[in-house]
């Protein structure tokens, strides 16, 4: 790809490639932030990601555009946004990363980004403004003050939007230019104002000249007298960085000595002088110090009468009362003291009068010294500590103080107790998260491997120092020193430590003193000029120093240089590799490893990852095809017994890089234990694994040429880079001296007369052996390279699509049947119908399903061959979607749409033809009710019925008939107590035959309003199962009984209230009597209510408590497995009612019996008779001649409609057989509601539809967290619904009454619980009534355990059935028939001995045995391919799927087979 196009990606970006230095935290820096964004994105040529001018390529492609270019293209240009996106989130805080994390586009980032931080331009412009006359140097340097006004004056300037001219006379030139001058000269006193005082001559100079300078050169003339102030006053400046007294800022000359550094009631003529100073004995023999005895002497003076002792007493003086916020160690500044006093012995003047008391006073100073030492090392740097460790608890922020105190083991055995846990902010601004606070501790450690992950930082150490390097942006986050051993971190800011400080704490405190004298710098009084003028220069590097043509540098003494730890800071970099001349002299003395992969496709084997070995005595290379990273291990432990039984060598060393599978695991601990050596590369330096990463360039590179000479699919990439390995073995090669490696390993010349073209055409033996003498003898084929265990070519059949190895082959190396067309030709005289090539509709890519394997017999290799592939070296056959020929129809891709006449009428659904079912056995009633239901659509709220005169008649049917039954009385609301609203539900009910029988509306009452205790006690309800639901049709489908079905108008109604609940008035209502109107009613009435009302909590339980006690008066009985199921025998007669809350299926073998029980029902309650039963709870059912159809067709239809994949292409399995789902792979869904809706209607589809039973479980497992990957497999099953929305179950009516159980298990299948899934289906005669698909509960040891689980859960369902079905008149069904196909479980469940394999199984577990013992159970095993709760466990093939669904009576229409994808 062009690199100038916005979709190329760098082989060098990644998340880390786009260094920002400073990090959005809020709106305070957000116009920064987002300038260097830009800037560095534009250089990236990634803008136009975050301004939305390259936007995602469209689903449906624009012509010429192909599908597959424009699937490319939306490849690079996700990869490139999750790019953008990765490298926005590295460069905000954390907080804001997470407030954006789930944000797919990076254009929508960049939009909430701007929404949220930037200030109103009012605002910020005032902000701005102020902040120019505010912003003071108040000590900094000058250029640090500049840069500060600067950064202001440039953020206002972006936000001054002035309008764009279009033309420019000379008077707008002229104008523009004063504007511009007045502004310069604003900004110069605005600069000008902020200085110290210290610039006052500067400011009053500058403000003097005429034009004005401008503020770049203003900044100049200051810098230059800042530097000249740093000369001269250097001396003094490093003196007082050495004080350990705070010091107050004095100005002006001391009145009393006349001294300018001191104040004058610190002057030593005022408060004596010190022990060791020569004026200290004449101090005592006077009384106390009277300011009248002295006067005020100038400085010239002092200087002329104390002579070289003037020198000494300006330092000392500077020593007691210098301030800094630095000190030395006790080493240093002993060094220092040893200074001072050496500097007085040698003055000449009263050195020699030098006491034992002063040497104490010098050795107070230096215990002083040892007191404050931890302002400096503070932090002890130590490897081996897990988390950072600190005795001072006042320097931690955000604590958390601990009530149960841990305690941290110590390594002389004893433990301290932790009682805090909080942060520390280092001064040189690393953050220390989670430090312990632990007071009996007298150092603070610091742990390097939990700073160098926290930092994203490297620990480098040296000799004397170590450095911390951050790994992004390559800058010094902080030096240590190295004292008695340890590493102690400097703990002071990295841009203020001075260059000669860091001078005397790197090496030693310099022999001599710095002073000062007449601002001259001579040799002797400043021996260390050489770094001075290093830094004068810039830290100039030694080397063009010395080229300096400078008459100050001609007397400057290299030889004082010291070490400069600001030039490792600035200047650190890299090193070079040099080139490596190591080479072993004999072979498998070291190997060289690396990993390659993953690559987007996989072979036809699944593979991939290649593991490369090279040998480095040899260059000889093998190479092993992998699926996961995680086998490098293995295939490590197979190449060394190889090696040592082939060659009988032992390796000695391994190189590898840094990766996980290497340095992590038991790969390590495997090369510990054989003895040999592991060498690793260092962090971010695979360079120096160099040898495996220059043999990954030159594998690939043969590979690529062979592949594209040959024009295979990327699927063959795998045989490409075996057969690139096995002919780079046999490449001469320089470093060998022109020899080969296959010569080098096996001493021998290799064979190359065995060579073929890689990819070519090729005729070989058929292999299948057919028995048929008009049979083709020879097969078409390519070759595809060389195995390694045979002596033969590895082939590839283009008419069965597998691979097979063969020696009696011809080859045809001109011809290359993926790039030719005409070899299909060639090898073909007959043409032989090739397999039509499928489109893809997936969302996701599949894998090819394995369909054969090729074994090898033979462990040894033949004639010493190298091996250059994996164990298994032959791949398994691919799925038979190769095109074989170019000519071929072309399909029009213009989208068809339905006449324009259409409109105005309702047609069918214009899709596929096979997404249409035909029911030809349906009756013409059931046709019309379908239709009716397919396009009648209902009210959604009170504005859309109000307006319509057929729904305002059911509004006020329903309101007469609440007034009627007495439901509520209008009265005023009690103090204390609250009204819950109310509002309308609408529905149209329809006859059997699918007419309309009426609108019905109805009041639901707010029920989610109410508080327990007050409004109501008790609010469960028995409702039907589905399981009881399915089994009373299969049982009156059996006996050939007629179903009725019965409604209840308003229900609830009938349950009496006990307590007192107050409801607001119904939308509509005005009055008693009066007709709904649309308006809002201003009465502050309330209704109270006497009896039940939809939506009450307590009224479902209310209202059938009612029916219950109507049923048992009329003489039935309560069934004891399902309490909504009545049932009445009378005689031969046998009469069921299933109860769904006011809907009722009545049935039974007497019709009399049931026209009876209606009347008495009417007579009771408000009852509707809808005649047969046609549609019950979204369950559709039809009488055919075989007996009940149920299905959920039109409750498919609207759910696929909803989730608009009517117009895809249908899929033939219900999830990707070679998708395996865990909860962190894909990203989070901005909207899991959608997710969660879908696999609740799914559940419910489940009903009818038990081939999606294993997958809607699967699915509903990550309903908490669903990710895009979770809702792709949704969709996969929405559009595999689409493959027969009609699909249903078969209730036969020939049918015997015996009840059989299938039971399966997927054993450890869940990958993150390794739990195993139980499934079962339960079949009434041929009918299905009861199945499940569940994980289990627990983790099983073995596969038997997992069956003999379900065996459990299986016989705990036939029992309840057995209970229910005895209800509904058929009894004496056992033993019942338990199909397994585990016969180990068998053995287990009629085995009464607990023994080793089943004392650890639960003892409920051993139900089993005991209905086995009853012979209530009788297993009996049943092979795996005839086992029909396979459906419930796992994903299968094709047509073993659809064979084990119509074994399980899931109906298929003659006409609804499909043609879609897997």
């Amino acid at each position: 790809m062009d690199p100038s196009n916005p979709l190329y990606v760098h082989p060098s970006d990644g998340p880390g490639s786009l260094p920002i230095q400073e990090k959005l935290i809020g709106a305070q820096n957000y116009r920064s932030w987002r300038r260097a964004m830009e800037i560095g994105l534009s250089t990236k040529r990634k803008l136009g990601f975050v301004r939305g001018t390259i936007p995602r390529p469209p689903i449906v492609p624009v012509p010429p555009t192909t599908p597959a270019e424009n699937a490319v293209r939306t490849e690079l240009w996700e990869t490139c946004n999750n790019l953008v996106t990765s490298w926005i989130m590295s460069s905000v805080s954390d907080s804001i990363a997470k407030s954006i994390m789930f944000i797919e586009s990076a254009s929508e980032i960049w939009i909430q980004l701007e929404t949220r931080f930037s200030l109103s331009n009012g605002s910020r412009k005032y902000k701005l403004s102020k902040e120019c006359f505010e912003i003071q140097q108040q000590g900094s340097t000058v250029s640090e003050y500049y840069t500060r006004m600067k950064c202001v004056w440039e953020e206002l300037d972006s936000m001054l939007m002035l309008p764009r001219l279009v033309t420019i006379t000379p008077e707008i030139s002229n104008f523009l230019s004063a504007v511009e001058k007045q502004k310069e000269e604003q900004r110069l006193f605005q600069f000008l104002n902020g200085l110290d005082d210290c610039y006052g001559a500067q400011r009053s100079q500058l403000l003097l000249l005429n034009p004005l300078p401008s503020v770049e050169n203003a900044c100049a003339v200051i810098q230059q007298e800042e530097s000249q102030k740093d000369v001269f006053k250097g001396g003094v400046t490093i003196v007082e960085s050495t004080a350990l007294f705070s010091k107050q800022e004095t100005k002006g000359k001391c009145s009393i000595c006349g001294y300018k550094w001191h104040p004058p009631d610190k002057c030593w003529e005022k408060v004596g002088y010190p022990v060791w100073h020569h004026k200290h004995k004449q101090s005592q023999g006077q009384n106390k110090f009277s300011q009248s005895q002295y006067k005020p002497k100038s400085s010239n003076n002092g200087g002329a009468n104390n002579g070289g002792g003037s020198t000494f007493k300006r330092t000392a003086a500077n020593v007691t009362s210098g301030a800094s916020s630095f000190t030395f160690t006790s080493e240093q500044f002993e060094t220092l003291m040893r200074g001072v006093l050496n500097d007085m012995k040698n003055s000449g003047t009263s050195g020699a009068d030098c006491t034992d008391d002063e040497l104490e006073f010098v050795a107070g100073m230096l215990c002083l010294s040892a007191a404050t030492n931890h302002a400096l090392y503070y932090w002890i740097l130590d490897t081996g500590a897990t988390d950072h460790m600190t005795p001072h608890s006042k320097s931690m922020l955000s604590t958390k103080i601990l009530k149960i105190l841990p305690k941290i083991n110590l390594p002389n055995g004893q433990s301290s107790e932790i009682t805090q846990i909080g942060q520390v902010k280092l001064n040189n601004g690393i953050v220390l998260k989670d430090v312990l606070c632990v007071p009996s501790f007298q150092f603070s450690l610091l742990s390097v491997p939990k700073l160098t992950k926290d930092n994203n930082c490297v620990a480098i150490f040296f000799p004397n120092f170590c450095v911390l390097q951050d790994l992004a942006t390559r800058k010094v986050l902080g030096l240590g020193k190295k004292v008695a051993g340890l590493y102690h971190l400097l703990n002071v800011p990295m841009d203020s430590v001075d260059a000669k400080l860091r001078n005397l704490v790197d090496c030693h405190v310099n022999k001599g003193l710095f002073s000062c004298s007449a601002g001259v710098y001579s040799k002797s009084v400043c021996p260390n000029m050489f770094s001075l003028w290093h830094h004068r220069l810039g830290h100039l590097s030694v080397s063009r120093m010395k080229n300096l043509q400078c008459n100050e540098l001609s007397s400057v003494d290299e030889s004082n240089d010291t070490t400069c730890l600001t030039c490792p800071m600035a200047k650190l970099t890299k090193l070079p590799f040099s080139r490596s001349e190591s080479h072993c002299t004999t072979a498998f003395h070291m190997l060289h490893m690396d990993t390659w992969g993953p690559y987007k496709v996989p072979t036809n084997g699944k593979y991939r990852y290649f593991l490369t070995i090279v040998d480095d005595y040899s260059r000889a290379t093998w190479i092993y095809l992998m699926v996961h990273k995680s086998e490098a291990v293995e295939v490590l432990k197979f190449f060394l017994k190889f090696v040592d039984r082939q060659f009988g060598a032992k390796v000695k060393c391994v190189r590898s890089d840094n990766a996980l599978e290497f340095v992590k695991g038991p790969c390590s601990v495997f090369l510990a234990n054989q003895g040999i050596e592991h060498q690793t590369t260092c962090v971010d330096r695979p360079q120096q694994n160099g040898r495996a990463e220059r043999k990954h360039r030159h594998i690939l590179e043969v590979a690529r040429a062979l592949r594209f000479q040959a024009s295979l699919p990327l699927r063959f990439w795998g045989d490409c880079v075996t057969t690139a390995t096995y002919l780079i073995n046999r490449f001469p090669t320089p470093l060998l001296k022109n020899k080969t490696p296959y010569e080098m390993l096996l001493k021998k010349t290799p064979d190359y007369s065995q060579l073929r073209v890689f990819g070519c055409f090729a005729v070989a033996t058929n292999p299948s052996r057919v028995p048929d003498k008009f049979a083709p003898k020879g097969v078409p084929c390519v070759f595809l390279g060389y195995p390694a265990h045979q002596k033969g070519y590895k082939l590839y059949n283009l008419i069965t699509h597998t691979c097979f190895v063969s020696r009696d082959v011809q080859f045809h190396e001109h011809i290359f049947p993926f790039s030719d067309s005409s070899a299909t030709k060639f090898f073909q005289p007959n043409p032989v119908p090739m397999p039509k090539p499928s489109t893809v509709y997936d969302d996701y890519p599949t894998i090819p399903t394995p369909v054969t394997n090729l074994h090898t017999d033979d462990p040894h290799l033949a004639q010493h061959e190298i091996p250059v592939q994996s164990v298994t070296q032959t791949e398994p056959a691919v799925n038979n979607n190769e095109p074989t020929s170019t000519n071929q129809t072309r399909k029009s891709t213009r989208q068809s749409k339905p006449p324009t006449w259409t409109k105005d009428f309702i047609v069918p659904t214009i899709k596929p033809v096979a997404n249409q079912v035909t029911s030809p056995v349906l009756s013409s009633q059931f046709h019309c009710m379908l239709s009716v239901l397919e396009t009648q659509t209902d009210p959604k709220s009170f504005k859309e019925a109000v307006v319509k005169p057929e729904w305002c008649n059911a509004m006020n049917g329903e309101l007469r008939a609440l007034e009627d039954n007495g439901t509520w009385e209008e009265t005023e609301l009690p103090p204390g107590k609250k009204a819950i609203g109310c509002h309308w539900l609408f529905k149209t009910k329809y006859k059997s035959d699918g007419t309309v029988e009426r609108k019905k509306a109805r009041l639901v009452v707010q029920g989610n309003r109410q508080k327990k205790g007050e409004d109501y006690e008790e609010t469960f309800a028995p409702v039907a199962k589905m399981v009881t639901v399915r089994s009373l049709l299969a049982v009156a489908a059996m006996q050939g009984w007629d179903i009725v079905q019965m409604d209840v108008s308003n229900a609830f109604l009938h349950g009496d209230l006990i307590e007192e609940v107050y409801m607001q008035l119904p939308l509509g209502y005005v009055g008693k009597g009066e007709p709904v109107q649309n308006v809002k009613s201003n009465s502050n009435k309330v209704c109270r209510l006497k009896k039940s009302l939809y939506g009450l909590k307590q009224a479902p339980r209310q209202w059938f408590a009612k029916l219950s006690s109507a049923l048992l008066s009329f003489g039935f009985q309560q069934s004891k497995a399902d309490y909504s199921l009545f049932t009445k025998k009378e005689g031969t007669s046998f009469t069921a009612v299933l109860v769904y809350v006011d809907d009722l299926m009545i049935t039974g073998s007497d019709s009399s019996q049931i026209q009876m029980l209606k009347d008495q029902l009417s007579s009771t309650f408000h009852m509707k008779d809808l005649g047969d039963l046609h549609y019950f709870l979204g369950l559709e059912v039809t009488k055919a001649e075989s007996g009940l159809f149920v299905s959920q067709k039109k409750y498919t239809l609207e759910l696929l409609q909803e989730a608009g994949v009517m117009s895809s292409k249908p899929y033939k399995l219900p999830m990707d057989p070679n998708l395996k789902l865990q909860a962190d792979v894909g990203s989070p869904l901005q909207d899991p509601e959608v997710y969660r809706r879908y696999i609740g209607k799914l559940i419910y589809l489940t009903i009818t539809r038990p081939d999606i039973c294993y997958t809607v479980q699967l699915l509903s497992q990550f309903m908490q967290n669903p990710t895009s990957v979770h809702m792709q497999a949704v969709k996969h099953l929405l559009r595999y619904l689409l493959n027969a929305p009609g699909q249903g179950i078969l209730l036969a009516h020939h049918s015997k009454a015996h009840l059989t159980a299938y039971c399966d298990s997927d054993w450890a299948s869940c990958p993150m619980t390794r739990r195993s899934t139980t499934g079962y289906c339960i079949l009434l005669g041929e009918s299905p009534i009861s199945w499940k698909s569940k994980k289990q509960g627990v983790v099983s040891r073995s596969s038997a355990e997992a069956e003999y689980r379900a065996m459990a859960i299986t016989c705990c369902e036939v029992t309840w059935l057995l209970s229910l079905l005895k209800d509904l008149g058929i009894k004496d069904l056992h033993p019942i028939t338990l199909h397994c196909d585990n016969q180990a479980a068998i053995h287990i469940a009629a085995n009464p001995v607990f023994h080793d394999r089943t004392k650890h199984i639960e003892v409920d577990c051993h139900y089993v045995r005991d209905q086995v013992k009853d012979g209530i159970i009788k297993p009996e095993y049943i092979h795996t391919s005839q086992q029909l709760a396979d459906v419930f466990t796992k994903i299968l093939t094709v047509d073993q799927h659809h064979t084990l669904l119509h074994k399980l009576g899931v109906s298929f229409s003659e006409n609804s087979q499909l043609e879609g994808e897997c």
